[in-house]
């Protein structure tokens, strides 16, 4: 005898700080200095699999976005992470030291 019934399934997401969900992809941020903008470097991100290491590339810009295949909902969408260069308070060194020394 064939038998149906209806079974409601609920889930609970707990939000993870910093991690944000567009569609099926994962949204967060990291912070890194004019120094690691200029020249790359290397940083862990958060993620919905755990931390993630990344190569930030040389000459990256603020608001740039860096986009890490797989990593988002099921493995299906991506996480893209955006990059905040965080620049000096007192750039007057930094600025004397760019001027050309015709300028000076």
């Amino acid at each position: 005898q064939d038998q149906h019934s209806n079974v409601n399934v609920f889930i609970n997401v707990t939000p993870e700080p910093g991690l944000d969900l567009q569609g099926s992809d994962v949204v967060s941020n990291i912070k890194i200095t004019l120094l690691q903008a200029l020249s790359g470097t290397r940083t862990t991100v958060p993620s919905i699999f755990g931390e993630k290491e990344i190569d930030i590339p040389q000459n990256i810009r603020n608001r740039d976005e860096i986009v890490l295949d797989n990593l988002g909902v099921n493995g299906i969408g991506k996480q893209r992470v955006t990059v905040e260069v965080q620049y000096p308070q007192d750039t007057s060194s930094l600025i004397e030291f760019l001027t050309p020394e015709e300028l000076n």
